[in-house]
């Protein structure tokens, strides 16, 4: 089965090259793209080779998320580094092709009214904050809080992934299994993960976590039992085969690293969990930022455990107003102590951007580590 998917695999990539366009500047092109933010970004990114154009909307354009556009205009080269290219365009010309009004569009104003509503009861760095940990994202935090969170190592607190996902799945099958049949109860787990990853933005990660969440709950449909592992390799798989752009995307390596780092190791609490996931991503992070961050396991010992009850209040908050009230008071602490740490001059070293084949290598001695350790802890559990 590995073999068939690594075949089909290839075969989907290969598909995909052969109708690559090579951009050149000066060449005066028309793109059709659909609006997911501020700004348009058109990717080709096959074997870590990247290709860019990104487009800002003028704030005269009226769009709406979900809006096709085409955009005419002449290329220009703003980065180009050893295997990747950014491109703008110049004096590009707007038009909005359609107004889309997508399930994708409606769950994306759900979104906004739901982080709009923070700010009416919160400061803005703490609303923002609130709405990293509920839904994913930082687009709202000011830039100190943003290189704050990225020096301490906590910048995964406010990316929606595989915590939240669980945490959802686990709410929404209490409450159904108190009111449904176990089987109806699965189905509308299902569903709520999927709206789950909708409200979160699809990122890489969400989408990671839904599939092997969901794939778990359809097992147990079935009356199997999940191998994670297993379940991990297979959201890969899936993802690849829909959008091999997904290789090189750094939040889908990250979530892929960092699951298979806490699934490996197996470890126990929050802040071993968070400890396993940042050694498995710490090689990706160099090679892709080139900066350590040296106080992530203090940040993480200090701050960690606010994530459950801030997710607990928090959604409650979104519903109920006054609520965030209450959830203020762990907000502040966390942007104060997040901001105090970063502050320390040696909290983030800088040191170089590494290799792909020393990144390998970090892999290759973790793996070698890791199944030692394991096969002298059997034989220490076989003369017990």
């Amino acid at each position: 089965m590995v073999l068939v998917g690594l075949f089909l695999l290839g075969l989907r990539i290969w598909y995909l090259r052969q109708e690559k366009f090579q951009y050149q500047v000066g060449q005066r092109v028309r793109i059709t793209a659909t609006v997911r933010g501020e700004s348009i970004k058109v990717y080709q990114k096959l074997y870590l080779v990247i290709e860019e154009i990104a487009i800002e909307i003028p704030p005269s354009i009226s769009v709406e998320y979900g809006d096709r556009l085409a955009i005419t205009g002449t290329l220009i080269s703003s980065v180009v580094k050893v295997k990747s290219a950014q491109f703008g365009l110049l004096q590009p010309h707007f038009q909005v092709i359609a107004h889309q009004q997508s399930v994708l569009a409606g769950v994306y104003k759900i979104r906004q009214r739901l982080i709009q509503g923070l700010t009416r009861w919160l400061p803005v760095d703490e609303a923002a904050l609130d709405a990293g940990i509920l839904l994913g994202g930082t687009e709202d935090m000011s830039s100190q809080l943003k290189l704050a969170f990225r020096r301490t190592g906590l910048s995964h607190i406010v990316a929606a992934s595989g915590y939240n996902v669980t945490v959802v799945a686990g709410w929404t099958m209490l409450l159904f299994t108190r009111w449904f049949h176990r089987r109806l109860a699965i189905i509308l787990g299902i569903g709520s993960i999927v709206l789950y990853v909708l409200l979160a933005g699809v990122t890489a990660a969400v989408v990671r976590a839904g599939i092997m969440s969901s794939s778990a709950w359809i097992g147990q449909l079935w009356g199997r039992e999940a191998d994670s592992l297993w379940l991990l390799g297979l959201a890969g798989w899936v993802m690849l085969m829909v959008n091999p752009a997904y290789a090189s995307d750094i939040g889908f390596q990250l979530s892929m690293a960092a699951t298979a780092g806490i699934l490996w190791f197996r470890p126990a609490g929050d802040l071993w969990t968070s400890l396993a996931a940042q050694a498995t991503t710490i090689p990706l992070i160099l090679h892709h930022f080139g900066s350590l961050s040296v106080i992530a396991p203090l940040a993480n010992l200090l701050l960690l455990w606010l994530v459950p009850p801030i997710m607990q209040v928090g959604a409650i908050g979104l519903v109920i107003g006054p609520v965030n009230w209450l959830v203020w008071p762990m907000l502040k602490l966390m942007t104060t102590t997040v901001i105090w740490l970063s502050s320390w001059s040696w909290s983030s070293w800088q040191v170089g951007q590494l290799s792909w084949w020393w990144v390998g290598a970090y892999y290759l001695v973790v793996i070698l580590i890791g199944q030692i350790a394991k096969l002298k802890f059997q034989n220490y559990n076989s003369k017990l």
